[in-house]
């Protein structure tokens, strides 16, 4: 017997044919509404939306194949709408170098090709107003956690800079209470902006400050060397071992009533 298929034989379907001429944002907005996520169509190699009112726009109203055009970008109303999704934005490079050490872990994740894993994507229950960690003198955000009244550009987007925005991770979000992420978040954004500081010459007397600022804040001395562990990751400061001393030569002297930074 012929192992051979008869092309002929198999029956026509008109969904294998409108699948194959469908556009790559198509068939993920179809997915991401499988998903409950609001999808947006958003200018040609840009993250602004087409439409005015995109902020109100709802599940029921979203259309995959009538909402886009062949060249839109795509994108996904956060929180609420979108059955809770919320994006944590890594605006530096010391905040995604440093992300898998502050942040929970998920199984979604993206960004450009050559910044794979500068979004964290997270179920959040109660997911409530964004927050920008920024500061005076940085040039930009540290880290952004995006949620409710905001989209973000998703896969398969085309990123202004001309790259493509991938997934590195395209699985289920963890799912997560508000006050644990953002808790999180905050430890990530301060780390990264010390990070920015944490310059060669300097290193040691500022592992000292900050061991000295967070013991008396009353933080047990495990979180303050998981903390400087975290600026060090984003630093990239090769000398972990010395600064985690600091939080124990800290804490012996403030025990002994002795000066300490």
């Amino acid at each position: 017997m012929s192992s051979e298929i008869n092309k002929s034989s198999i029956p026509y379907s008109p969904l294998s044919e409108r699948k194959q001429t469908m556009t790559a944002v198509i068939q993920a907005a179809l997915r991401y509404k499988d998903h409950l996520w609001v999808t947006l169509p958003l200018e040609t190699g840009s993250k602004k939306p087409k439409e005015t009112g995109w902020a109100k726009r709802t599940l029921d109203k979203v259309n995959p194949e009538e909402d886009f055009a062949a060249n839109d970008n795509i994108g996904v109303l956060l929180g609420t709408p979108s059955n809770d999704i919320a994006d944590i934005d890594l605006d530096c490079e010391e905040a995604v170098r440093a992300a898998s050490h502050f942040l929970p872990e998920t199984n979604l994740r993206f960004g450009r090709t050559s910044n794979p894993n500068s979004h964290w994507l997270y179920q959040v229950r109660d997911s409530g107003s964004p927050i920008k960690f920024s500061c005076q003198g940085i040039e930009g955000p540290l880290v952004e956690y995006r949620a409710n009244g905001q989209q973000t550009m998703f896969p398969p987007s085309v990123h202004p800079s001309g790259e493509t925005v991938v997934f590195s991770e395209d699985d289920e979000p963890t799912r997560i209470d508000r006050a644990a992420l953002v808790h999180s978040v905050s430890h990530l954004a301060a780390a990264s902006l010390l990070a920015k500081h944490w310059s060669e010459g300097r290193r040691h007397d500022m592992a000292l400050a900050v061991s000295g600022a967070l013991l008396r804040a009353d933080w047990i001395s495990d979180d303050v060397e998981d903390f400087i562990s975290g600026i060090c990751l984003a630093a990239c400061d090769p000398e972990l071992k010395d600064r985690v001393a600091t939080v124990f030569d800290t804490e012996a002297r403030m025990e002994a009533e002795l000066p300490t930074t």
